[in-house]
């Protein structure tokens, strides 16, 4: 062979060669990336098992963040493995001081029968993660005790109202689900608007369900909803002067319009004072702060706020001294 062969052919063989040694050096490289992203991947599912793995069950993180009379209920109804393992759930649980501003004889209600504490703790279970973003305004939600809880929020506020109760620390997570802390226990109601009046145990609202029945208010406060209802008391109607309730009896139209003016088609809790509503006779009913409490006033006449936030299955009455 020629010495210019030798060449061209030497010239070629080292062209293979560095061919060669390219191809292998990117091999590498490529084989070299694709496991740094295998470890790479590896450790980001390591490091989310964890994270996951610190976090405690619905039960253990109510008692970390100090809900520790809810967290002993859950023990007593025996739920403790719904709580602490089942899930996810969101839970609304109670603070140690809603609790204890319960009335005595419906905490010791609860702790004495076992069916009626599963009920209430049911009423505070959501089936999956809800987030506070995520709940918006005037929505309901499901519990696992079967009725609904009422989400309602005003605007330029940044967190809801759940049944009345204030949200005072949110979105605490849990290995099974969420945790949201409320300033009042979400009792079940135990009735309609109507229901609830006429079960009181001092029977303080006869006079209301007395003149409801001779309208055509009676139904729709106890089918329709939801609704907020200013209940004045029997001493209320008894300053109202008896002689008059006897007149009205006879003129149902005017009686009817007097009640309508006390029923606000929307649910409205305590907790969103100061507030002006329009009532079923269109009146403009305005809430608001006074020196002895929250009161409400109309265009015919104002009252105490004495009582708030009862709540019914399709709304919520405010117990009020005086007739509007």
């Amino acid at each position: 062979m020629s010495s210019m062969n030798r060449a061209t052919w030497s010239g070629l063989g080292q062209k293979e060669g560095n061919v060669k040694l390219v191809l292998s050096q990117r091999v590498t490289t490529m084989k070299f990336t694709t496991l740094h992203l295998h470890l790479l991947l590896l450790a980001l599912a390591l490091s989310s098992s964890a994270a996951s793995a610190k976090l405690q069950s619905l039960a253990q993180t109510a008692r970390d963040n100090g809900l520790t009379t809810f967290a002993e209920l859950v023990d007593k109804a025996k739920l403790s493995d719904l709580f602490g393992i089942t899930g996810p759930f969101t839970v609304f649980a109670p603070t140690n001081d809603a609790f204890a501003n319960l009335e005595s004889n419906e905490m010791e209600a609860l702790t004495a029968d076992s069916t009626r504490l599963r009920n209430v703790l049911f009423n505070h279970l959501i089936a999956g993660r809800i987030y506070t973003l995520d709940l918006g305004r005037d929505n309901g939600l499901q519990t696992l005790q079967g009725g609904q809880l009422s989400i309602h929020k005003l605007s330029g506020e940044k967190l809801p109202v759940v049944n009345g109760a204030n949200i005072v620390q949110e979105d605490i997570e849990a290995s099974n689900g969420l945790l949201h802390a409320v300033d009042k226990v979400l009792l079940v109601p135990s009735g309609d608007i109507i229901t609830v009046l006429s079960q009181d145990p001092e029977q303080r609202f006869s006079t209301f369900l007395t003149v409801v029945q001779v309208t055509d208010l009676a139904d729709v406060i106890k089918q329709e909803g939801p609704l907020t209802v200013f209940v004045p008391t029997n001493k209320a109607f008894t300053k109202f002067a008896a002689g008059h309730i006897k007149k009205l009896l006879h003129h149902t139209r005017s009686l009817a319009r007097i009640l309508k003016g006390h029923v606000v088609p929307e649910i409205f809790y305590s907790s969103d004072i100061p507030r002006t509503v329009s009532a079923l006779n269109k009146a403009m009913l305005h809430t608001f702060a006074g020196s002895h409490g929250n009161r409400v006033a109309s265009p015919s006449g104002d009252a105490s706020i004495i009582e708030a936030d009862l709540m019914a299955t399709n709304g919520v009455i405010h117990v009020i001294d005086d007739v509007l």
